[in-house]
């Protein structure tokens, strides 16, 4: 568990942001299915992981654009920020800038685009 939260919002859309420590570490909860949509765990204090279903075994060992999100989250690992939107799809950030990131449709699963801005993310040769 986090434990309290510095302040509370109710953001947009149905969604609450809790803060912790400073306004670049949040959580954002959907009121109606009360799950995580969203963390920013910029100053590394969040207790938040991220894993992949334990289903997922494909064996790649780098990000394509046929990977899945399971796969990214296996190669990856736990991303600093995480945003997901039925319409925009999941965004898993791995720098605390924000220009390195990998993009999975909502639709498909399947990443449709990264940045890799500082030269971290795993990706096809």
């Amino acid at each position: 568990m986090q434990g309290a939260a510095n302040s509370v919002l109710n953001w947009f859309a149905g969604v609450t942001r809790y803060t912790y420590g400073n306004i670049l570490t949040y959580v954002e909860i959907n009121n109606s299915c009360e799950c995580v949509v969203g963390w920013s765990n910029d100053n590394g204090t969040l207790n938040a992981i991220m894993l992949p279903a334990t289903w997922v075994t494909n064996g790649q060992t780098y990000i394509s654009l046929t990977s899945t999100f399971d796969d990214v989250v296996r190669i990856q690992g736990t991303p600093i920020k995480y945003s997901y939107s039925a319409w925009q799809g999941h965004h898993l950030v791995y720098d605390n800038i924000g220009l390195t990131y990998v993009e999975v449709s909502g639709a498909t699963g399947l990443v449709t685009g990264w940045s890799n801005d500082n030269k971290s993310l795993k990706l096809a040769p």
